[in-house]
């Protein structure tokens, strides 16, 4: 299921990020958005990891954690490229989301005339040349977790596409088989020959098959009831999910000794929510707005 998750995640992420750039005056306003919506509960969260790391609880992480590198790497986000370990390890899709943010950015302010189904064939097929050409020929391996999750993304834009009339429902479905195989693909071909317990995708070809099923089933059921009305408590879980996703892992750490049973799963989803709360409420509301006063703030505008 989690990993079901993470194919919904980066596909509302495709799906939702072009949405953003409609409302974003420019490329500045934007950017300014995203880091005050992204960074200051991100930092919340990984001081009470840090915290509790000190505090004597055992981390779900394999990053030195002895390592000043390791901390300065967290605090400014670029732990993956590094490949230094992520201190909560629920985030290691962020950084695949700031490369979402630059593509989908990076055309909307320099390349919107062209086309965006030219956009989502041509990465597509980039990304599944090189993902696939590169451990056939050489023992080289690529980010399976990283490559399926780009091309998941791409998916999601071609649902905007589609959402904005711009490709027909026919070719929407095509290509969502055609990107969803080949991120099977590339997944299987480059997931290492020795198995990393760290690696974040899927652990066999079933295994990949069914989290891309069920996390693309989640989102279209989703989509194709768009149109319904949703109850309040189902949209307060959409406010909440940032901080439900970045936050549910302390609940995991802190509960650890009480043992694998129902009341354990009990208390970490309710404390989950109870965090995921007190992080919207206190923390991302009063950033997000703070973001917004920055960018409607005169000569704020970039031409």
């Amino acid at each position: 299921p989690g990993r079901a998750g993470v194919i919904t995640f980066f596909i509302v992420s495709g799906f939702i990020i072009p949405i953003s750039l409609e409302h974003a005056k420019n490329a500045k306003s934007f950017w300014i958005g995203r880091l005050f919506r992204i960074f200051p509960m991100y930092w919340v969260t990984l001081a009470l990891f840090i915290a509790l790391h000190f505090a004597g609880f055992t981390l779900l992480t394999e990053a030195n954690l002895a390592s000043v590198k390791t901390y300065i790497a967290n605090f400014l986000m670029v732990q993956t490229p590094l490949k230094i370990g992520d201190i909560n390890s629920a985030t290691w899709t962020l950084f695949l989301e700031w490369m979402i943010y630059a593509i989908a950015s990076f055309w909307w302010f320099k390349f919107r005339k062209v086309h965006g189904r030219f956009l989502i064939y041509s990465l597509a097929g980039l990304v599944a040349l090189g993902g696939i050409c590169v451990p056939l020929a050489t023992s080289a391996r690529l980010p399976a977790g990283a490559l399926a999750c780009l091309l998941t993304g791409l998916t999601g834009f071609a649902t905007y596409l589609h959402h904005k009339s711009q490709i027909k429902t026919t070719e929407l479905v095509w290509f969502c088989i055609l990107n969803s195989g080949l991120a099977t693909i590339v997944a299987i071909l480059n997931y290492p020959k020795t198995v990393d317990p760290n690696d974040q995708l899927l652990l066999d070809g079933t295994t990949a098959t069914l989290s891309l099923l069920g996390g693309y089933a989640v989102f279209y059921i989703i989509y194709a009831l768009q149109s319904a009305r949703f109850p309040r408590w189902l949209k307060w879980v959409g406010l909440v999910s940032y901080s439900l996703y970045l936050s549910h892992t302390l609940m995991i750490v802190v509960t650890k000794g009480l043992g694998a049973n129902i009341g354990t799963v009990l208390i970490q989803i309710a404390g989950a929510f109870v965090l995921a709360w007190l992080g919207y409420q206190y923390v991302e509301k009063p950033s997000i707005s703070l973001g917004k006063k920055i960018v409607n703030k005169p000569n704020t505008a970039v031409e």
